[in-house]
C-alpha cells in the first residue's frame, strides 16, 4: 500500500498543474459521429464505384481501337464493310462506357441522384433516422417517421406509407404507394414480421 501512495504522489508531483486543470475540462466530443446525410453520401460513392469502376475500361478500350482505326484509314486503308461495322461497335463501346462513368458520377452525389430527385422526402426521412432513431441493428434503422436498410440509406420510407410486406427467405419487401424497398434480415421469418408488424402497423404483412 505504502509504495501505491508513493508512485501516487510522485505522478501528481510530475504532471504540471495546467496540464492537470485542462484534464478536468476535457469533454467528450461526439463530433465524429456521422450524421444520415454523411452516411447516405458515402453510401452513394460506393454504390455507384463499381458502375464507373466498370464504364472506364470499356471507354479505354473503345477509345484504343477507335484510334487504331483512324490510323489505319489516315494511311490509306481500304473502307472494307467488316472494318465499318468495328468502327461502329468501337464507337459504341465508347459511348458506353463514357454512359457508365456519367451515370456514376452523377447519382454518387446526393444532389444529382436520380432517386432522390424523383423521392425528395428521401433527405428529411434519413435525417430522421438519425435524430429520432427508436430502433437500430446492423440490418435496420427505424425513426419516429421513417424505416430503412441501415447499409442502403436511399431506400428510407415512412412508416406508416407501408400498405404491405412480402417476407421472403432472406429478405422482405416493403411496399408504398410509390416505392418498393427491399429490407435484409438475420432473424427467422417470424422474427422478422413480428419486428415489421410493430414499425409498420398499417401494413398487410404476406410469408412467401
Amino acid at each position: 500500500m505504502f509504495h501505491i501512495f508513493v508512485r501516487s504522489s510522485l505522478m501528481k508531483a510530475m504532471v504540471p498543474r495546467g496540464v492537470k486543470k485542462g484534464i478536468k475540462n476535457i469533454k467528450t466530443d461526439n463530433s465524429d459521429k456521422k450524421t444520415g446525410m454523411e452516411l447516405l453520401a458515402k453510401q452513394l460513392k460506393a454504390d455507384y464505384l463499381a458502375i464507373k469502376i466498370i464504364g472506364i475500361p470499356l471507354m479505354l478500350i473503345g477509345c484504343f481501337f477507335l484510334f487504331i482505326f483512324i490510323m489505319y484509314f489516315y494511311y490509306g486503308g481500304s473502307f472494307d464493310y467488316r472494318i465499318i461495322i468495328l468502327v461502329f461497335v468501337f464507337s459504341f463501346l465508347t459511348l458506353f462506357g463514357l454512359s457508365f462513368i456519367y451515370i456514376g458520377i452523377r447519382n454518387s452525389k446526393i444532389e444529382r441522384n436520380f432517386v432522390i430527385k424523383k423521392h425528395p422526402e428521401i433527405i428529411d426521412l434519413v435525417k430522421d433516422l438519425y435524430t429520432n432513431t427508436i430502433f437500430e441493428n446492423h440490418d435496420v434503422i427505424v425513426s419516429n417517421e421513417a424505416i430503412a436498410p441501415k447499409l442502403h440509406l436511399i431506400g428510407a420510407i415512412r412508416r406508416m406509407d407501408v400498405y404491405q410486406i412480402d417476407i421472403g427467405e432472406m429478405s422482405a419487401a416493403l411496399k408504398t404507394k410509390n416505392r418498393k424497398v427491399y429490407i435484409i434480415y438475420s432473424n427467422s421469418k417470424t422474427e422478422c414480421k413480428k419486428f415489421l408488424k410493430e414499425y409498420c402497423p398499417n401494413a398487410k404483412i404476406r410469408i412467401l
